[in-house]
């Protein structure tokens, strides 16, 4: 499925936050400022939206501290922003409705060269 551009409005009503950042050469090459666009949907996995393509992505970082992005993948659709909204976030609070009590560990099969969950 092809990512579809996605209007400023649109993203700023589901809450997105907007990060203004001082940067001349950005200003003087596109006449805006630059900007980080985000809504975090937990502490390691969040929303950005870019203002040049007017796409969105998930993203999921290691850690809050060093911010190092591990992974990247398209939102396609206002629908599919929605749908993660709605999944992640009590839309009471705004705060991650998730919590985490997976207690699965990962062992190795070398007779079956596969994994398994025990």
């Amino acid at each position: 499925m092809k990512q579809e551009k996605i209007n400023y409005k649109e993203i700023m009503s589901l809450g997105f936050n907007e990060k203004l950042i001082k940067d001349e050469n950005y200003f003087d090459i596109y006449g805006f400022k630059y900007a980080i666009i985000t809504l975090n949907l937990t502490d390691t996995i969040y929303l950005t939206w870019d203002k040049n393509t007017q796409f969105c992505n998930i993203e999921r970082i290691d850690n809050p501290k060093t911010c190092n992005i591990k992974a990247v993948y398209p939102v396609c659709t206002l629908e599919n922003i929605k749908t993660l909204i709605a999944f992640f976030l009590d839309i009471n609070t705004g705060k991650c409705n998730i919590t985490s009590t997976n207690t699965t560990t990962i062992t190795k099969r070398p007779y079956f060269n596969s994994q398994t969950t025990t």
